[in-house]
């Protein structure tokens, strides 16, 4: 077996199908977000695609970025070979480092969600009913927030914005290369 993953040609098979799968998928659930999200106000089921996106280009920028460290069996050769991976899938693919792709900004901050909720808890003053009584109650910093804006075609998590135009026209671009270059 080679080290170099452009010697297998098994390894690029699987290394391929994946990206391919989860580009599609994250379309899929992509067009259910939108369509969901011309609903004024955007109904709760729209969040539910939208996790459902989130996930899928995410499996993607893994795959095309991965973590550094050791995996779940701690190999050397899958360190390794995870060091190469990347790489080899960007440059075959066609993929830039300024990619939409590699943001994980937003898919953290809606994965952590709870953690900043936590935080606001804590952070955020809590009124007496002396306050409340004289009206005078504190000022509440905005907790965080997560929302759909269907006519700019973002999503807001936590402090970042995802612009879905623009990670489906990558998406789109990136499903037909991953395909064809992968036999399904």
């Amino acid at each position: 077996m080679s080290d170099d993953i452009s010697d297998g040609p098994w390894a690029q098979r699987v290394y391929l199908t994946w990206p391919a799968r989860d580009t599609r998928y994250a379309l899929a659930a992509l067009d259910a977000l939108i369509d969901s999200a011309q609903n004024a106000p955007v109904p709760p089921g729209a969040w539910v695609c939208f996790e459902d996106f989130l996930s899928f280009p995410g499996k993607v920028s893994r795959t095309l970025w991965p973590a550094q460290g050791k995996g779940p069996s701690g190999t050397d050769e899958g360190l390794e070979r995870r060091k190469k991976r990347g790489p080899f899938l960007r440059k075959i693919l066609e993929v830039e480092d300024s990619s939409p792709l590699k943001a994980r900004k937003a898919r953290k901050g809606s994965e952590h969600f709870d953690e900043r909720l936590d935080e606001w808890v804590v952070s955020t003053p809590r009124p007496t009913v002396e306050e409340w009584q004289a009206d005078t109650k504190p000022m509440f910093p905005a907790p965080p927030t997560r929302l759909i804006d269907a006519k700019a075609g973002t999503v807001h998590v936590a402090g970042a914005d995802l612009d879905l135009r623009f990670m489906a026209e990558e998406l789109q671009r990136l499903r037909p290369r991953s395909r064809s270059l992968s036999p399904q």
